[in-house]
């Protein structure tokens, strides 16, 4: 008997999943009850859950009748949310790949042929995203389109995409061109998120929005972003930019934004009492390299830091 999977599928859905049990099995679903008129893999993978997921996953395979579609990997060991986003990625056999993460989920069957038909009709484009619902861990609606301000723009080149965008719409709204990953540059698996894969696909297209809601984005306490410190978020976003920053062809097309933005999130952690002193410290100095010396503002950062740069 003939599998659907015989066939070499024109879009990939990728799946990571950590300690999702609660949600896997919603979000698997959603992806399962698409209508295409093309072939579609499910890449599971399993970050070695210390939950429920595997039995989860082998009762959909072996009572789901779309089963077939799915391709479900459990890594023996933790690789890390990073790691195992990229190996996923990469096993991806699609022309297209779209995203969902384990505790998100689908709202529109269609879906899916919404977005490969725009993709297949505007050549220039390489990737497009939607609104989406915010909800919390139980289903209960926080926003009904989550940062709905990203619609502003139909169209979004890379320097909006980073300027402006700044991944602020929902990760399991994104479709994109397979292609704007076989070629990964080093900037991008160093600080592997949701902001630089938009800096990534802007290199191959424009990043369109499509003005439907056909996802929920969840935000829960065990999210590797929504579960993180603002110490952290911080940390992160200086990083992504200081990445880039390193590259000549960044630094030279965007060198006052990736600046600006350094030396403000700098000041933000050179200034936060959550970090050690020596951490504090080197922030400090990250900041005067980017500061600039002409505005008021850079000498009320110098002297509030040099007021109490050694609380505890």
């Amino acid at each position: 008997m003939k599998t659907e999977l015989q066939n070499q599928p024109l879009l990939s859905v990728v799946m990571i999943t950590y300690g999702h049990e609660a949600f896997l099995r919603q979000a698997v679903e959603s992806i399962l009850m698409q209508e295409c008129d093309f072939q579609v893999e499910l890449i599971v993978a399993d970050d070695c859950s210390p939950d429920n997921t595997p039995a989860i996953m082998q009762e959909i395979l072996e009572t789901h009748p779309r089963a077939s579609w799915i391709r479900y990997i459990r890594h023996e060991k933790n690789k890390g949310m990073t790691p195992n986003f990229i190996w996923a990625m990469l096993e991806a056999k699609g022309t297209f790949i779209a995203l969902c993460e384990g505790d998100d989920f689908w709202t529109d069957p269609h879906k899916l042929q919404k977005q490969v038909n725009y993709l297949i009709k505007k050549k220039s484009t390489a990737g497009c995203f939607h609104h989406a619902q915010l909800v919390n861990e139980n289903n209960e609606v926080i926003e009904n389109e989550y940062n709905s301000h990203v619609g502003q723009s139909n169209e979004y080149d890379q320097f909006r995409a980073l300027t402006w965008l700044g991944s602020a719409y929902a990760t399991s709204s994104l479709v994109f061109r397979r292609k704007v990953l076989e070629s990964l540059p080093e900037w991008f698996e160093k600080n592997v998120c949701d902001e630089l894969l938009d800096v990534l696909i802007t290199s191959y297209g424009t990043l369109d929005f499509l003005n439907e809601n056909m996802s929920v984005y969840r935000v829960n306490s065990t999210g590797v972003w929504s579960g993180s410190s603002m110490a952290k978020k911080n940390i992160d976003l200086l990083n992504r930019a200081a990445g880039l920053y390193k590259e000549p062809f960044f630094r030279k097309k965007y060198h006052a934004f990736l600046s600006k933005r350094i030396s403000r999130l700098a000041q933000f952690l050179a200034l936060d009492k959550s970090l050690p002193r020596k951490t504090r410290i080197s922030y400090f100095f990250t900041a005067l390299k980017h500061i600039h010396y002409t505005k008021p503002g850079t000498y009320l950062f110098v002297l509030r830091f040099a007021l109490n740069p050694f609380y505890k």
